[in-house]
């Protein structure tokens, strides 16, 4: 819907709805620094990431970065200046098959220079969120095949060497027939976005 809503991180009300422009297709990814959203979306291998500066405006020009998506989309997350995205190969390369199952690596960049990969190691499962939590560590909500019936993984993993640090399930996260497809941090929190034919966003300790 080339949206971007702001929800209130406490009580999950939504309080501003802003249009984006100078962006198409299909949104797969969100991350936010202190001035600018980026978004990530795909058609074909045609996908990039957008820039879209903060305003108080109901709607924002958008500017396209790097040419980094591909098929089945790219989640992002950003700390400082520093980008973490989930890709199908080391190289940071998109995919040749509509699947969030081969996006199987975490590479890091600079959020100026996605494309210029710093570091990459291997998550072992495919991704279908990224969140960073501090100290070096990123949460990977692992891709579940679209399957209603199987709630959030999250593996919480070592941002340098893809280590996992720990395992937790979310049960009851997502009611059938909604699929898990994003997650978000704040200090003590963790967001779920569950995608089907409605949508809602869920919120657990963390």
């Amino acid at each position: 819907h080339n949206k971007i809503y702001l929800l209130n991180a406490d009580t999950l009300a939504l309080e501003r709805t802003i249009s984006i422009s100078g962006h198409t297709h299909h949104s797969t990814g969100v991350a936010v620094d202190a001035n600018n959203y980026y978004i990530t979306d795909y058609t074909g291998n045609n996908g990039y990431m957008h820039k879209c500066p903060k305003s108080s405006s109901s709607s924002i020009q958008c500017q396209s970065m790097s040419r980094i998506a591909g098929y089945g989309g790219v989640p992002i997350t950003i700390t400082g200046s520093t980008l973490y995205r989930a890709s199908r190969d080391s190289a940071g390369s998109g995919s040749s098959t509509y699947d969030w199952d081969n996006l199987r690596y975490l590479v890091k960049s600079s959020v100026d220079s996605a494309t210029n990969v710093q570091s990459q190691c291997s998550l072992g499962s495919g991704t279908d969120g990224l969140a960073y939590v501090g100290d070096n560590q990123v949460i990977q909500m692992v891709w579940n095949d679209d399957d209603g019936g199987s709630q959030p993984k999250l593996n919480l993993i070592d941002a340098d060497t893809c280590e996992i640090k720990s395992t937790t399930t979310l049960n009851g996260a997502c009611s059938s027939p909604l699929n898990a497809a994003g997650v978000a941090y704040k200090p003590g929190k963790v967001y779920i976005y569950c995608w089907g034919s409605s949508a809602n966003v869920v919120m657990y300790s963390f």
